[in-house]
Order: C-alpha cells, then structure tokens, then sequence
C-alpha cells in the first residue's frame, strides 16, 4: 500500500491557512497545517513530513529555526519559505545554508493548480 506524502505547512496568518487547507484537502496529500511556530517545531522533532511550508516571520519561531529544525530531524524533505521580505542576506542565507527548495514571495497570487504541481514536483525532487 502506497504512503501518502506528510506535509507540514505552517503560518501564524489563520487566512493563509485556510488557503491552503482548501488546496489540499481534494489531494491524496496527508497534511498537517500548524498556526503556533513553537509547535511546529515540536511537530518536526516527533513526527516524519516529506515536506514543509512555512512562513518567515512569526512570533515564538521564526521560518529559519523551523526549517534548522528539518536538517536536524527529517530527511529527503523539501522545504519551502513564504516571505514578504525584501532582505537578499536572508534568503541567501536559507538557500545555501538550510538548503532551500523553492521561495515563495508574498503578496502571492496563489493558483491551486500551480501550487498542488509544485509540491508534487518538490517531492519527486526530494525522492
């Protein structure tokens, strides 16, 4: 019996997550979406996702801790950041030393197609 894929989408913007509850709900994705940083983080430490989205800035956690968190207790797990800041030293520093799947910049005019075909690309990358 195929698994189903483990995604792990955290943002503390509850419209955010509704969004993107509605784009996964119709899939064969078992997800998991967390508005609290600190237990994402705890999440990550107890529980195998095969991929996570989160934002950058949150109060608690921010994206960076939370994806540190991934190199440390999960493998072959793809990781997107959702940021609407402009500062290049960040995101460089996400890239080249956390390892970076993909940038996503706000304000994002999300397509559900184009979103579902991402994560799908993403995990047979991360495979």
């Amino acid at each position: 019996m195929k698994k189903n894929k483990r995604i792990l989408i955290v943002d503390d913007n509850i419209m955010s997550l509704k969004i993107y509850e509605t784009f996964f709900q119709q899939t064969d994705f078992d997800f998991k979406i967390c508005q609290c940083s600190k237990e994402a983080a705890k999440l990550i430490e107890t529980n195998q996702f095969d991929g996570v989205i989160t934002d950058l800035v949150m109060p608690d956690v921010d994206g960076i801790q939370i994806l540190n968190n991934i190199n440390t207790y999960q493998e072959n797990c793809f990781k997107v950041l959702i940021t609407g800041t402009a500062d290049i030293n960040i995101l460089i520093h996400a890239i080249n030393e956390i390892g970076l799947d993909k940038v996503l910049l706000k304000p994002m005019n999300l397509d559900k197609t184009y979103f579902i075909n991402m994560v799908q690309n993403l995990l047979e990358k991360a495979a």
